[in-house]
């Protein structure tokens, strides 16, 4: 709440002609109609009104009561309604209405949503390492890979408008076609050496790619783009994929296991498969032409933010 003295400072500044309303109201952090409505107070009564008490009824939640709902739906984020309003009674002796804790989740931008399931084969404390070793990284010196498959599903749309009621139904074909495995990589400047082949990636595959196509627009360490990061698939961990990309005078990094949303390019695909639902591709230079196309230089950089790798200068 700004202080009655700040306005009143303001407004005299303004009035004895020292100061513009805009320029009186940026060191204070205030409104310029606040200082207006300072002045026209001052001009007519010589003194500048108090504001009036805040009306309706007070807040049912206290601010610690507020932080224990978010520390819950942290750690147990399928805990129910009913369950934080259990555990409020239990901690805080205070009996809260369902309404009262969906008001406050939905005040602080909390939304029940479909859940994302994470394996429990999943190593915290790996993960956790990982990123502090990642820490050392500028992520202009990151460069992620993976595939993804792409057939005539890729170009299917899920979502359709239907009366309520009735189903949502489009006629179309069940044939899916010919199945591609689009293969490229993601630097902090956007998507790079996308590449498609028919049907999948083998460890072959991938060596070729990225001894001839991907390792020619990357640096030697520690420059930019002179660390490849990829799962640990059996198709990455070829011996001779590691042998070309050190003599590159570049590193191989593995990510750990089962952590998908450690790789930007992730984000990448999800665009792309978007892009192809609302632009379907006809051929491979099609796909291609699709990851440049939905992926930009912006997306990439929100892609790493994302995955946890924030901005840094080399």
């Amino acid at each position: 709440m700004i202080s009655t003295e700040i306005k009143l400072y303001a407004a005299e500044k303004v009035v004895a002609g020292h100061l513009a309303v805009k320029t009186a109201a940026q060191p204070h952090m205030i409104s310029e109609s606040t200082v207006k409505r300072s002045i026209r107070d001052l001009r007519q009564t010589n003194t500048i009104r108090a504001p009036l008490p805040r009306s309706g009824r007070p807040k049912a939640l206290s601010q610690q009561e507020v932080i224990y709902v978010l520390a819950l739906i942290h750690h147990r984020p399928t805990i129910y309604l009913d369950e934080i309003a259990d555990m409020i009674q239990f901690e805080f002796n205070h009996k809260v209405a369902l309404s009262t804790i969906s008001r406050l989740l939905s005040s602080l931008g909390y939304t029940n949503k479909k859940l994302t399931r994470v394996a429990r084969q999943r190593d915290s404390e790996r993960r956790r390492r990982h990123m502090l070793f990642f820490a050392q990284f500028d992520p202009r010196q990151l460069i992620f890979a993976d595939e993804t498959h792409a057939d005539n599903k890729a170009n299917q749309r899920t979502r359709g408008w239907a009366r309520q009621g009735s189903r949502a139904v489009d006629i179309d074909i069940f044939l899916r076609g010919q199945r591609y495995t689009l293969l490229p990589a993601l630097a902090y400047d956007g998507i790079c050496c996308p590449w498609v082949v028919p049907d999948s990636v083998n460890g072959d595959r991938f060596l070729y790619w990225v001894q001839h196509i991907l390792l020619p627009t990357m640096n030697p360490w520690p420059g930019p783009r002179s660390v490849l990061v990829v799962d640990n698939c059996p198709t990455h961990k070829g011996v001779e994929v590691r042998r070309v990309v050190q003599e590159a005078g570049c590193n191989l990094i593995f990510l750990p296991p089962y952590s998908p949303d450690l790789n930007p390019i992730e984000f990448a695909f999800s665009s792309i498969k978007r892009h192809l639902r609302r632009h379907p591709a006809n051929d491979e230079l099609d796909l291609v032409q699709a990851c440049y196309n939905a992926v930009t230089k912006e997306h990439a950089k929100a892609y790493f933010q994302a995955s946890g790798y924030g901005d840094r200068e080399i």
